[in-house]
């Protein structure tokens, strides 16, 4: 290309046009469209080359959370879709888990049991104190209170393992009924970037 600048703005003449010469070649308005040909006033601007390249957009993985299951369970409801701007701890799908069921069935038996064997050993150590009971007898008592405590613990990390938070599990002690709806809920504030779960379908433990 070449470009040409001019200080001072262009005075139109009032002379008449002289005929073209030799090397001149004029075109009609009608060859100048179908040539693709576009005259326009001289301007300042600003002027850029276009150039296309092969590339893959992907997003930041330093930014980037896999959202998956850690229980097998049937997909009650979906809440967000794609695009979707979501902070962090928002309910992104509900899960109805048997085996979440069953871990909590068998947490608050552990807790029951636990509870019971915590004050059966302290009956035993007043009776103890009182010389009613034998030491063989408290030393029982306190043998079947840490294995209580020690399924209580195992049942606790359980439910933890499958992806129960603590607000869950301290609603869990005080209402002390189960719950087999499971809320899959997002780990980092962002954007949904891909969806592949629908209301209805079979996720398995693990699938993102």
């Amino acid at each position: 290309f070449s470009l040409f600048e001019r200080d001072t703005p262009i005075e139109a003449s009032s002379r008449t046009a002289s005929a073209p010469t030799p090397n001149t070649i004029t075109l009609k308005p009608e060859l100048l469209a179908s040539a693709g040909i576009e005259v326009v006033p001289i301007v300042r601007g600003e002027f850029r080359l276009h150039r296309d390249f092969p590339a893959v957009v992907q997003p930041n993985e330093n930014k980037l959370a896999e959202v998956t299951t850690l229980i097998r369970g049937r997909v009650e409801e979906v809440y967000v879709d794609f695009g979707h701007d979501v902070e962090r701890g928002t309910v992104l799908a509900l899960v109805h888990s048997t085996d979440i069921g069953l871990s909590q069935a068998s947490y608050l038996k552990a807790a029951a049991q636990s509870h019971e064997a915590a004050l059966a050993y302290e009956r035993a150590r007043e009776l103890y104190e009182h010389q009613v009971v034998s030491l063989a007898e408290l030393k029982r008592r306190e043998a079947a209170m840490r294995v209580a405590h020690a399924d209580l613990r195992e049942t606790t990390h359980r439910l933890e393992l499958l992806g129960l938070p603590r607000e869950e599990i301290r609603r869990l002690d005080r209402e002390r009924t189960v719950r087999s709806d499971v809320p899959i809920r997002a780990p980092i504030a962002g954007r949904i970037i891909m969806r592949n779960l629908t209301r209805g379908e079979v996720v398995e433990m693990g699938q993102t």
